[in-house]
């Protein structure tokens, strides 16, 4: 697969890169390193109002450290994780780094970012980028947060209804294939066990979800072993898991996905009126902002039979 690694030279940026390299060491991906200069002046005023007055100058971006440095710093990073299975593309590109991330993000299958937005100069503008590219990017995504480079566990979260669970399968296991980290699957709960909360006691609403879940919607257990089987195909440890959550609103609230290394996220499919269009990127949004995790958006997933196993892309 062709995985597109983005750094602008900052603290949290290298780290995003130290956590795609040593994720995807082991794979035939295609892993392209973008170093990006984006100065000031390439900001637009929403973004240069994030980072007037900020006082952490010293992580600063593009301005002050060339892009020799900080590939040298990367190249440091590749040789460190050890990545000897397949070469590395390099690139340099100048302007704004959030225009530039949506343009070619159909080009890749994955785009690796850094940070978003915990405060000093540098994490203010990757937090506005991170903002832009949810909000108006259609592509696959994720954002590291973490500063532990190793990736042990992933929990994978997809939503009640989606027809695309052998494309969704297939894709995980190919992008992960050759990590050592466990896999746990998981599918949200639908509405309707929910729809008793309020009217029984605890005991009794627990009883009545796993009688929802069990006896009326069998499928959710057959959809899991589905997905775990063709994951485990690839050679990972994958298993099922039967956790209460009904949204994406449930993965921040709850103190559970904090203890996974990566939290992969299958957004809900959008409505159709212009605001529910923008729902499941809002709920993207949030997750990003307030998960203690780093956070892979699965929003673009390409049928499995695409794949050519000669390129190793789809």
């Amino acid at each position: 697969m062709r995985i597109l690694i983005c750094s602008d030279g900052s603290k949290w940026a290298q780290k995003s890169a130290r956590f795609a390299l040593q994720l995807f060491r082991d794979t035939a991906h295609e892993l392209t390193i973008l170093i990006f200069n984006q100065r000031t002046k390439d900001l637009n005023a929403a973004q240069k109002s994030m980072v007037r007055g900020t006082r952490d100058k010293e992580d600063n971006v593009g301005s002050n450290r060339s892009s020799q440095t900080i590939e040298t710093e990367l190249q440091d990073l590749v040789d460190d994780v050890h990545i000897d299975t397949h070469e590395v593309v390099w690139k340099r590109e100048e302007g704004n780094m959030a225009t530039h991330l949506l343009n070619v993000a159909k080009d890749y299958e994955l785009v690796c970012l850094g940070g978003a937005g915990k405060g000093g100069f540098s994490r203010h503008m990757l937090g506005m980028i991170v903002d832009e590219i949810v909000m108006q990017g259609k592509g696959n995504l994720m954002v590291t947060k973490t500063s532990d480079a190793k990736c042990r566990d992933i929990l994978i979260t997809l939503p009640p209804e989606d027809t695309d669970d052998v494309h969704i399968a297939h894709y995980l296991g190919r992008l992960f294939q050759g990590s050592a980290a466990t896999i746990t699957v998981n599918i949200m709960w639908s509405d309707l066990p929910h729809r008793f909360e309020g009217y029984l006691d605890a005991a009794v609403g627990q009883r009545v979800k796993r009688m929802v879940d069990e006896d009326l919607f069998p499928d959710k257990r057959n959809r899991l072993n589905s997905i775990t089987r063709i994951i485990s195909s690839y050679g990972l440890e994958c298993k099922a898991a039967f956790q209460d959550y009904k949204s994406m609103s449930d993965l921040v609230d709850d103190a559970k996905p904090s203890s996974y290394d990566l939290v992969v996220v299958r957004p809900p499919a959008p409505g159709d009126g212009f605001l529910q269009q923008l729902e499941p990127n809002k709920q993207s949004l949030n997750l990003m902002r307030k998960s203690a995790s780093n956070v892979m958006l699965l929003r673009a997933v390409p049928p499995h039979e695409t794949y050519d196993d000669e390129t190793a892309s789809y």
